[in-house]
């Protein structure tokens, strides 16, 4: 679904970022990369999304569909009069070329959003109705819209409580074994989250490493 070989990223003439960074994600894999604030998982996630570019190194999509980006910080006014189908439907013509019919399938396309993240029956509720929780799920269905094949969340887990976390659990549980989506999850916190992911990362100088080695480091370098 996704490979990166040898990044190396950094903003104009800074310190770089990411450091000789390799990674390759199958089919429904759910990764976790986990960080101190600012080392650099949103950058890379942001260049997983093609928002950056890298200047040494390539990043490779193998599936036409490739990515969806749930960032940090979502710019939405929650008091905005608009109802939920509306904050979706804005994720799936944000992915339509301007020379296609742009209605056509967006009523399916996010209702099943909605209906991923149990959040059909409040589709013609205002956002400003909803809890934290269920803001978060409406934008994971804002992303799912977009129809990538690569789920990326940046901090998902941000002011959630443990049964919001459990319930955003299972909805991307589903997501990788129905949906057959791939899922990469930045954040550096993950307590009470019972989601199960096939890879454990850690960013260590720049790259990345399973996150076991990099706790055993510590212990021997504490010793």
């Amino acid at each position: 679904m996704l490979k990166l070989a040898n990044i190396w990223f950094r903003y104009q003439q800074t310190e770089w970022i990411l450091k000789d960074c390799c990674l390759d994600l199958g089919s429904g894999e759910r990764i976790l990369i986990r960080g101190a604030n600012g080392c650099g998982k949103s950058t890379l996630l942001r260049l997983i999304a093609g928002l950056n570019t890298a200047q040494k190194g390539e990043c490779s999509h193998t599936h036409h569909r490739g990515t969806a980006l749930m960032p940090q910080s979502a710019n939405i006014d929650w008091h905005l009069p608009m109802t939920c189908r509306e904050i979706v439907a804005a994720g799936w013509r944000s992915t339509t070329p301007w020379w296609k019919l742009r209605g056509r399938g967006q009523a399916k396309a996010v209702n099943h959003a909605l209906s991923v993240v149990k959040l059909l029956d409040m589709a013609h509720k205002a956002p400003s109705d909803l809890s934290g929780g269920q803001r978060q799920r409406l934008l994971i269905a804002r992303t799912l819209v977009q129809g990538g094949k690569v789920l990326l969340l940046d901090e998902p887990l941000s002011g959630l409580d443990t049964q919001a976390r459990q319930t955003l659990s299972e909805i991307l549980e589903a997501v990788c074994t129905q949906e057959g989506t791939s899922i990469i999850i930045a954040s550096h916190e993950i307590e009470h989250f019972p989601l199960h992911f096939d890879r454990d990362l850690h960013f260590h100088e720049g790259g990345l490493v399973d996150t076991h080695l990099i706790h055993c480091e510590a212990v021997e370098n504490s010793a």
